[in-house]
């Protein structure tokens, strides 16, 4: 192979890598939220949730940073409570004394809060 065409095919390499690079950052950024609707939904629910589980680490990823504005019970370090309240799965939202299992939405959320 000729010194130029290995030299083109690193640059090919690196600019895939580049482009590949960007487009992962850009995607894992955290959803623009209306923190006034979080707030809102914060007020009217709780949910009941775990560090080991998968689905609840999800359901954090689409409130993003706004995420510490809702009322959580970590059922791993507050097992009594998750236990008082029969919560049986991961994650449960508790709106108007109704359980709702998995994750929301938070469009799903703002039907069930009526914010």
């Amino acid at each position: 192979m000729k010194k130029d065409t290995k030299i083109y095919l690193i640059l090919a390499g690196i600019i895939i890598i580049v482009v590949l690079g960007v487009y992962f950052l850009k995607t894992s950024d955290t959803p623009d939220i209306n923190e006034e609707l979080v707030k809102c939904i914060a007020s009217k629910s709780i949910v009941y949730s775990s560090e080991t589980c998968s689905a609840c680490k999800y359901q954090k990823t689409l409130f993003g940073n706004s995420y510490s504005l809702i009322n959580e019970v970590d059922c791993l370090n507050e097992g009594q409570k998750c236990q008082e309240a029969g919560i049986r799965a991961t994650p449960t939202w508790v709106i108007n004394n109704q359980q709702h299992l998995g994750v929301k939405t938070i469009e799903e959320l703002k039907e069930l809060t009526e914010c």
